[in-house]
């Protein structure tokens, strides 16, 4: 009888057990027999850190990329794990923090060469974006013009690597290309059939870019609406680039008051950096336990 049973006041974890043991039986059968728990925590902490890394708070998502990661590792989810590193990677090429990126892409193709996970298309992408980075522009539009090719019967991902080619060697592809590419994308965003916003939001920042370094009379149309798109996504630091596009548009035009208006509004929306905090450099050293040493930079 559990009344006779004597537990030590200091600590109760064994009556816990005991009760969660005798109640086991009475628990309803997983009739799927599959626990997804680990598996939402992680998507959720996946999703939070690519908000930040939209928003350009860099150490905050590395911090929940790794945490993610944990989660992931719990399940054996190779491929949340894979995808999470990759964004990791992209966040220090982005800060020209070349070996740390480095690191994690060899951990990855260790995955997709021994595990069961394809991660071959994500990994040649954050190449490119390392090989383009570096400055070899060559490298990188060869391996975004074979994902180019991958996706070709995928229309919202074909047109997404042809923008990245284009940003890449704007000479490699025809204006009128982008053009077509463009009215496809602001078709999908308003029949709200769009699978992936950040696809449209870099095509959108990329084109009123280029619209205002060729003093485009649309330059300004361009402009407003990207400040509107990312406003209404709070994006701040897409929202700061758009006014310093603005600003740099105005000024080659000669408006200058305009162009000092814009710019005052950059400035005020300048997000300052902060250095990657020790918590998430001892994170990432935990995290390699489950890897090969990594390959010699």
């Amino acid at each position: 009888m559990i009344s006779h049973l004597r537990f030590p006041l200091q600590n109760k974890t064994w009556f816990i057990l005991l009760a969660a043991l005798l109640c086991g039986c009475s628990s309803p059968p997983l009739v799927e027999y599959q626990v997804t728990k680990y598996q939402e925590i992680s998507l959720s902490l996946l999703a939070l850190a690519d908000r930040k890394r939209q928003l350009e708070l860099y150490d905050e998502a590395l911090m929940y990329y790794l945490e993610a990661e944990n989660f992931a590792q719990k399940r054996n989810d190779k491929s949340t794990l894979g995808i999470s590193r990759l964004k990791r990677a992209a966040i220090h090429i982005e800060l020209k923090q070349y070996p740390q990126a480095q690191v994690l892409i060899n951990q990855v193709e260790q995955m997709n060469q021994f595990d069961t996970v394809d991660l071959a298309n994500p990994l040649m992408f954050i190449q490119a974006k390392l090989s383009y980075s570096k400055g070899d522009v060559t490298q990188a539009v060869g391996l975004i013009t074979q994902l180019e090719q991958a996706y070709i019967e995928v229309q919202e991902k074909n047109i997404y690597y042809r923008m990245v080619r284009w940003v890449y060697q704007p000479e490699g592809v025809a204006m009128v290309m982008i053009e077509q590419d463009m009215a496809v994308l602001e078709a999908l965003v308003v029949e709200h059939q769009l699978m992936n916003i950040e696809i449209y939001s870099y095509a959108l920042l990329h084109y009123a870019k280029w619209l205002a370094s060729q003093k485009d009379s649309r330059a300004e149309a361009a402009i407003i609406k990207a400040i509107e798109h990312f406003s209404q996504l709070e994006l701040t630091s897409k929202i700061r680039d758009c006014y310093q596009i603005g600003a740099d548009y105005y000024r080659l035009m000669g408006q200058r008051e305009k162009a000092d208006y814009f710019q005052l509004q950059a400035d005020g929306l300048t997000l300052s950096s902060r250095p990657l905090s020790k918590r998430y450099a001892l994170k990432v050293k935990r995290s390699h336990f489950f890897m090969l040493p990594a390959k010699k930079i």
